[in-house]
């Protein structure tokens, strides 16, 4: 969803903005309008018109003023207009693509590699690409296994359960507490388990994930208190008592690499926090459910460190499912990235016939 004040920039703002956000990416240094008039892309306007214009997005919330310099930087703002409106019109440099995609090309074309043998060396290869750490999460073959559906049942006046039952018979429950005069919260809960078993019966365990990430913007719209719902339902039973089961190790590559990033050197991001968010990164943590999506990739820039973001998509051969997520600073080169994941579930789509 567009914030409403994107459709108040006129093409010219947008532009600007377009140019600085990759500027500003790339060489992580505040922008001035004198050396923006500089630039190919901008110089049909003078220096002051292109001041007045960033004086507008700053306005509008869009930069702010780095300490220490007449420069400006995008906020957390305009990182969102950036990646909902003008990431596609990113034009990727073309001796990176061409690099990267060249290696991810020869390691495909061995055919005695198994599919994890491939992921695994294409992960370690564009970690190193990005110089951020990348986890790669791996869940087990579920062998066709179903969930046949999620009930409740009020088992004492401000006590109930809630259990999920698959095709198999397996049944998974747990108990919440809610006070017998919140209507509000009884109201919700059972809003997001009729939706969740709408969306979810009879789908197989392995697509659960992929599901989830569709059905939580309707989620949100049709209860009020949508984090109780996330924890007490989606944390907790489904992904806690039911997914996580099935999920081998997080295997972190280059988690050195964050070390050497600006941001941690200036100390504008805990590097223990980083660390900590590394070492126990869930597919299914909290801070999935926040996600901005462009494609197949989820970009989440409001998690439980400020300044850093993730970047995790879906990756789909035969009956199991693995996840790619880029960690790093907010200051991220989204759309290369998007395009590798791009084109890393293009070529794992013919790999269908490999065995691990």
């Amino acid at each position: 969803m567009f914030n409403d004040s994107y459709s108040k920039l006129n093409e010219r703002q947008k532009y600007i903005l377009k140019i600085i956000m990759e500027k500003y990416i790339i060489e992580n240094s505040s922008i001035s309008s004198l050396m923006l008039a500089k630039t190919e892309d901008l110089k049909r306007w003078s220096s002051a018109t292109i001041r007045n214009e960033m004086a507008v997005l700053e306005d509008k919330g869009y930069l702010k003023k780095e300490n220490f310099s007449s420069g400006k930087i995008p906020t957390k703002l305009g990182y969102r207009f950036y990646i909902e409106s003008l990431m596609d019109e990113v034009v990727i440099n073309e001796r990176w693509k061409l690099d990267i995609k060249s290696k991810l090309i020869e390691i495909f074309s061995d055919r005695h590699s198994s599919v994890d043998q491939v992921l695994d060396s294409c992960t370690k290869l564009i970690s190193e690409f990005l110089n951020l750490p990348v986890v790669l999460v791996k869940f087990q073959n579920s062998n066709g296994d179903f969930l046949r559906k999620i009930d409740i049942v009020n088992i004492d006046r401000d006590k109930y359960m809630i259990y999920l039952i698959t095709a198999r018979g397996e049944i998974i429950n747990d108990t919440i507490i809610i006070d017998d005069s919140d209507e509000q919260k009884k109201s919700d809960l059972m809003a997001a388990i009729r939706l969740l078993n709408e969306e979810l019966s009879n789908c197989q365990i392995n697509e659960i994930s992929n599901k989830l990430d569709l059905i939580l913007p309707s989620l949100k719209k049709r209860v009020h208190q949508f984090e109780f719902v996330y924890e007490s339902i989606i944390s907790q039973m489904i992904i806690n008592n039911f997914l996580n089961k099935n999920s081998l190790v997080s295997k972190v590559y280059n988690i050195k690499s964050i070390v050497f990033q600006p941001e941690i050197q200036k100390k504008q991001v805990s590097l223990n926090d980083i660390f900590n968010l590394l070492e126990n990164y869930s597919a299914f943590s909290p801070f999935n459910y926040n996600f901005l999506k462009t494609g197949s990739t989820l970009i989440n820039l409001e998690n439980e460190i400020e300044g850093i973001s993730v970047v995790s998509t879906n990756l789909n051969v035969d009956l199991t499912t693995h996840q790619l997520a880029v960690v790093g600073p907010i200051r991220m080169n989204y759309p290369l990235i998007k395009h590798l994941f791009d084109f890393l579930s293009e070529k794992l789509s013919s790999l269908s016939f490999r065995k691990n």
